[in-house]
């Protein structure tokens, strides 16, 4: 008997096995990113084998609002480039909201964490390092972004 439960937070395996009349039931759970994928495969042998994708390569736009030590709010676009659990890699292009035109005044990378914990997963705060297209120069930033 398997019983698989999956959301898109995490999996849930309970199994039982049977060796030479005792019988043992296992559970499973396993947090799952939102980029992430669970695999299980039953072996011949029978036992069954999870496999969680925790960290990996992706492609995911978000809406951000950025504060860097130069400017107070700058608005922008970015993308996660690479997923870790919760945790992630990503690039930005920013925005002055006062002045805005078509090309961004600051373009940058930073490291996000998901706010999956406090039931908000599309929501993710980070800190990375902004460089100023005008003037030049970098700037630390810090942001709030929302994935679409």
């Amino acid at each position: 008997m398997v019983y698989v439960e999956t959301s898109e937070e995490r999996t849930r395996v309970v199994y039982r096995t049977e060796v030479e009349t005792v019988e043992t039931v296992h559970e499973l759970i396993r947090e799952v990113p939102v980029e992430g994928k669970t695999e299980i495969v039953m072996l011949e042998s029978g036992e069954l084998k999870v496999k969680t994708k925790t960290r990996g390569w992706c492609f995911r736009p978000k809406a951000v609002v950025a504060f860097t030590t130069e400017k107070n709010a700058l608005l922008g676009l970015g993308a996660r480039l690479a997923f870790f659990g919760d945790g992630e890699l990503a690039g930005l292009a920013l925005w002055d909201r006062e002045d805005p035109g078509i090309l961004p005044d600051y373009v940058g990378g930073e490291v996000d964490w998901r706010l999956r914990w406090l039931g908000m997963r599309n929501m993710e705060v980070g800190i990375g390092a902004a460089y100023d297209l005008n003037d030049g120069g970098w700037s630390g930033s810090g942001n709030i972004g929302l994935f679409f």
